[in-house]
Formats: structure tokens, C-alpha cells, sequence
């Protein structure tokens, strides 16, 4: 196996073709860089330079093609110096990150991103919208880095979160409905309320008896769906009215029109799930940038 300072010993030789000289440039004595040259050669099998105690230096045949791969191999090493270095201040690398679709109409992850790559613009990110608990097992597992989710009573060992904001829950309703321009919740009543159910640990019935509670209508009927997203889909087809969270005006489908819920004022949280002992420098950093946006 080569080594990397004999390496660079050759190359200060062949550049010099003076042993003395290129020793000073080393700051070595010209015995020792001899003595390197020389256990190069014989690692190598081959003579690389004709050496003469008062004379300049001279490249042999083997020398000559040596020097082209050695200077490729040591800008090779030292382009490794550099992206290690780099990757260890955090400004290289690639993050990992999941969300749950509901998560995506916030602004959060785009921003974040955004701030994130001002200083750090070679780290790459790969997304994937995945559910709650999916993202939580795979953080755990060390297949995914950071996850955007609906914050939880409780996590799995080694996971913790920072809720990032809490957004206002609305209520979503077939454009045309008469609670778009009037506040008598009575027309509820008759309704199916479109409810969406997570995994048993992040259970959105609590937010539904609150709404239940505080407009003292109950709805006739109730449908439970997978996701906000299944929500409002059914929404738009005139199957009911859904709470959802304040981000999913963002989404502008059509025949879905939304608004506030007077005096009900229960709020959602959005977070960022990632492994407490998290090592990796750009996954760190990027955990530190997603908590400046709390708000």
C-alpha cells in the first residue's frame, strides 16, 4: 500500500529535481526524504530518479509516468480532505426527511429548506410523504433523518420532537353551504362530519368532541377517514364538512370553501421529529435551522 506522504515527497522532488531543495520545502532533513524516496521505489519495484550528491536530480522512464497518476491521486486526496472537512462543519451531505401530507401545505418545509441552503447550499434532501407512525419507526431505525408530523403524547425511545406552530382549525364545507355566509351552526345538523383518524397515539376524536361541544349541534352523522387530505376530497363531493387544519387553504380545491369556528379554539400542532443523539453534522444543522422557525 502506497503512502500518501511519500507520495507527496515524490512530486516536490520531480517538481525541484533538487533533493536538498526539496527537502528545505518539506521541512525535512535531506536524508530522511532520501530515505523515503527510497522505500517508495522499493514498495514500487522500480527506480523513479537518478540521484547525484552535487548534481540536480533526474526523472527515469518509470519517474516520469509515475509523476502524472501520483499528482491525480493527490488532487484526488486532497478533494477527500476537502469534502471531509466540509462534511464535518455540516456543509455537505444529505438529508432524509418524511411528512405527512397535511404538513406539506404549511410552508414549513419549503422555508426551512430555503434558510437551511443560504449557508449550506451542496446538502442534498430527499422527501417522502409518509404517515406519522412510519416516519417515527423509520427515525428510529436510522432510514430517515427528520420527519414533519402532528405532534404526539409520546414517542418511541431515542425520538423526540419540537412543535414548530400550532395552526387554527377550520371548518371545511362544500362550496355553496350556508354556513359560508351565515354563523348559524344549526345547518350542521343534518350533516355528516368527515373526520380524520390517525394511529391510536395521535387521535383527532378529542378535537372533534371540542368542535361537538362548542357549537352544541351534533352532527347526524360521522364518516372517519385516513388523512386531512381524504377529508377534503370527500368535501368537495358534497359528503359533509370536516375540521382541518388552517394550512390546507393552500391547496384551493375546487368546491371546498372554508371558515373559522367562532368560539372554538383549538389549535393543531405542527413538529419536527428526529433522533435526540442525532451525530450527523448537516442533519444537525438542519434541525437547528427547522427550530428558528418556531413561532
Amino acid at each position: 500500500m502506497l503512502d500518501i506522504k511519500q507520495i507527496r515527497y515524490f512530486i516536490a522532488v520531480a517538481e525541484d529535481l533538487h533533493f536538498s531543495r526539496a527537502a528545505d520545502r518539506l521541512h525535512i532533513a535531506r536524508s530522511a526524504l532520501s530515505t523515503q524516496i527510497k522505500q517508495l521505489e522499493a514498495e514500487l519495484g522500480a527506480r523513479l530518479s537518478a540521484r547525484k550528491k552535487r548534481a540536480a536530480a533526474t526523472l527515469t522512464d518509470a519517474g516520469e509516468l509515475f509523476l502524472i497518476e501520483a499528482r491525480r491521486v493527490l488532487e484526488q486526496v486532497q478533494r477527500a480532505e476537502a469534502a471531509g472537512r466540509r462534511a464535518g462543519r455540516g456543509e455537505l451531505g444529505h438529508v432524509e426527511v418524511g411528512y405527512v401530507p397535511s404538513v406539506a401545505f404549511s410552508g414549513v418545509i419549503p422555508k426551512a429548506i430555503l434558510e437551511f441552503r443560504k449557508q449550506r447550499p451542496d446538502v442534498a434532501f430527499h422527501l417522502a410523504a409518509l404517515e406519522s407512525p412510519m416516519q417515527l419507526e423509520a427515525i428510529a431505525e436510522g432510514r430517515l433523518d427528520i420527519g414533519f408530523i402532528r405532534p404526539r403524547p409520546s414517542y418511541s425511545p431515542g425520538v423526540t420532537a419540537e412543535v414548530l406552530r400550532q395552526e387554527k382549525l377550520l371548518l371545511a364545507m362544500p362550496a355553496g353551504h350556508p354556513l359560508t355566509t351565515s354563523d348559524d351552526m344549526t345547518s350542521l345538523s343534518h350533516e355528516t362530519l368527515i373526520v380524520p383518524q390517525f394511529d391510536e397515539r395521535a387521535d383527532f376524536s378529542e378535537y372533534v368532541a371540542d368542535f361537538v361541544s362548542s357549537v352544541q349541534v351534533p352532527p347526524e352523522n360521522m364518516q372517519r377517514v385516513r388523512d386531512f387530505l381524504t377529508a377534503l376530497i370527500l368535501v368537495a363531493g358534497g359528503r359533509g364538512v370536516a375540521l382541518v387544519p388552517e394550512s390546507l387553504r393552500g391547496i384551493s380545491m375546487a368546491n371546498v370553501a372554508f371558515r373559522p369556528i367562532g368560539k372554538h379554539g383549538r389549535t393543531i400542532g405542527l413538529a419536527v421529529a428526529y433522533r435526540a443523539n442525532e451525530s450527523a453534522p448537516a442533519v444537525r444543522a438542519f434541525i437547528e435551522t427547522c427550530k428558528r422557525l418556531r413561532r
